[in-house]
C-alpha cells in the first residue's frame, strides 16, 4: 500500500520512479549513487513494530536527510510548495533487478575476497528482512561458509532491534556449530551486531569501530 502511495505521489510531480524490490537500506543508498539518482526513498518500519511502517528519505549522495533537510521537506509538504504535472508527462515506473548484485559486486571489488585455505564459518540472523536477499549469498561470494537463520524476506520473526543480545537462537547457534563469528541485522538490514567464536554478544556500538579500524588500516583520512 505504501509502496504505491508512494510511486503516485512521485508521478504526479514529473518524477521518473526505479524501482529496486526488497532490498538493504544501504544497497538503496549505493543504488542512488550508481544511477545518479536524486534521491531515494526506502518503505521500512526499520527497527521498530510493523504498525511504525514509513519512509527513510536519501539525499542525492547516498546519506540520509540531515535534521535541517528533514524539516525542510516537511514544509514542503505542508505549504504544497511541489509541482504537479499534466497527465501527459507522467512517467512509467521501471524496475531495477540486480541491484543487491550490483551493490555485492562493488563491496567484493573494493575489499577483496577472502584469503587462506580455511574458509571461515559465520553464522548470520536475517530477522526474516530485507537483509535475507542478500546477506547468505554474499556471504558465500566472500568466501565464507554460511549458516543462515531466518532467511526468509516475510514477516520479521523476533526482537528486530540490531542488539545481539536479543539474539539467542544466534548466540546459541555460533556455539554449537563451532562458527568463527556470528552477525545480527535488524529487519531493513542497515544495523549490525557481532557475536564472537565464543557466542558472545561484543555489543552493536562495537561494530561501526571495526568496520573504522579496518578503513584506516588501508586508507588513512579523517573520521
Amino acid at each position: 500500500m505504501v509502496k504505491f502511495a508512494v510511486t503516485a505521489g512521485l508521478t504526479s510531480a514529473g518524477c521518473e520512479v526505479l524501482n529496486l524490490g526488497i532490498c538493504p537500506v544501504p544497497t538503496i543508498q549505493f543504488m542512488v549513487r550508481r544511477l545518479k539518482a536524486d534521491g531515494g526513498i526506502a518503505i521500512t518500519a526499520s527497527h521498530n513494530p510493523a504498525e511504525w511502517n514509513a519512509l527513510k528519505f536519501i539525499r542525492s549522495d547516498g546519506c540520509f536527510l540531515n535534521f535541517y533537510q528533514a524539516r525542510e521537506l516537511l514544509d514542503i509538504y505542508h505549504q504544497g510548495d511541489y509541482i504537479k504535472v499534466a497527465a501527459d508527462k507522467i512517467k512509467d515506473p521501471k524496475t531495477i533487478d540486480k541491484a543487491v548484485s550490483y551493490h555485492a559486486d562493488a563491496i567484493l571489488k573494493k575489499i577483496g575476497k577472502l584469503e587462506g585455505k580455511k574458509k571461515p564459518k559465520v553464522v548470520v540472523d536475517c530477522v526474516n528482512g530485507a537483509g535475507a536477499v542478500m546477506s547468505i549469498d554474499f556471504l558465500k561470494s566472500l568466501g565464507c561458509d554460511v549458516i543462515g537463520l531466518h532467511t526468509a524476506p516475510v514477516v520479521i520473526s523476533h526482537a528486530r532491534q540490531a542488539t545481539a543480545e536479543k539474539f539467542g537462537k544466534l548466540c546459541e547457534t555460533v556455539r554449537k556449530t563451532g562458527a568463527d563469528i556470528g552477525f545480527a541485522q535488524d529487519a531493513d538490514a542497515d544495523r549490525l551486531a557481532v557475536v564472537d567464536e565464543k557466542g558472545s554478544p561484543i555489543g552493536e556500538d562495537y561494530t561501526l569501530a571495526l568496520a573504522v579500524d579496518y578503513i584506516l588500516r588501508r586508507e588513512k583520512g579523517t573520521v
